[in-house]
């Protein structure tokens, strides 16, 4: 995870919580987008609540450049949530 000027700000009204390995995210209206287990390193949770931030997106890709060329194309969603 990283830290630029030209980051986006969170997606309004989407929030995301992370406790431990539970992760859950809220859309706009309240209900549940995601809840479940999200297996991480200390490292990344330590940077998640330092940013209050979280990127996810709808895909089932774990490389950058498909995820990439899925949201270009319109195929997946990627939502900047704040985080907590």
């Amino acid at each position: 995870m990283s830290e630029t000027s030209d980051s986006p700000a969170p997606c309004r009204r989407w929030d995301a919580e992370l406790q431990a390995e539970r992760f859950s995210v809220r859309q706009p209206d309240g209900a549940l987008w995601y809840d479940g287990l999200l297996p991480t390193s200390q490292a990344w949770r330590i940077a998640v609540r330092r940013t209050r931030h979280l990127d996810h997106y709808t895909t089932d890709h774990n490389a950058l450049d498909p995820i990439v060329e899925d949201i270009v194309t319109g195929r997946a969603l990627a939502v900047r949530s704040a985080a907590r």
